[in-house]
C-alpha cells in the first residue's frame, strides 16, 4: 500500500504504511480520506493507534490529534486494564510525541497529571 500527499513545499511525497502489526489500520487512518474529503481540522483516535510518526503526519496537514480514553469509568469493554503507573507512562509519551488533547472519564486526576508532566515530575 502507498499513499501520496504533498508536503509543505508542494513537492509529492510518497509513504507506506507503519510496519508493525498494526501497519494496514495505520496506513488507513494516517490516509485520512474522509477527513480530507471533508476538510477535517481534528482527528480522535484510539490511543493504542496512534504512535509519533502518525501524529507529525496529521500535524503536518494541519489537524490537531486528540487521543481516548483514560481513567475510563466504565471498563465492560476494556480488554486489558492497565495500572495507574501503566496509564501515566502512556500519557507522557503521548504528550512528548504531541498529542494535543487526552479524553477522560475523569479529568480532575488528568489535570493532576497533566500539570504534573508539565512541572517536569
Amino acid at each position: 500500500f502507498q499513499e501520496q500527499d504533498s508536503n509543505d513545499n508542494g513537492d509529492i511525497e510518497t509513504f507506506e504504511p507503519t510496519v508493525n502489526g498494526k501497519g494496514f489500520i495505520r496506513w488507513l487512518m494516517e490516509s485520512d480520506k474522509v477527513g480530507r474529503a471533508v476538510g477535517a481540522t481534528v482527528v480522535d483516535l484510539e490511543w493504542t493507534v496512534i504512535d509519533k510518526d502518525t501524529i507529525e503526519k496529521f500535524h503536518k496537514r494541519g489537524q490537531a490529534v486528540g487521543v481516548y480514553c483514560f481513567h475510563p469509568y466504565d471498563v465492560t469493554f476494556v480488554q486489558t486494564p492497565m495500572s495507574e503507573e501503566e496509564e501515566e507512562r502512556v500519557i507522557r509519551r503521548l504528550v512528548k510525541e504531541g498529542c494535543d488533547w487526552v479524553e477522560t472519564d475523569d479529568p480532575e486526576k488528568m489535570m493532576a497529571l497533566l500539570d504534573k508532566i508539565e512541572a517536569g515530575q
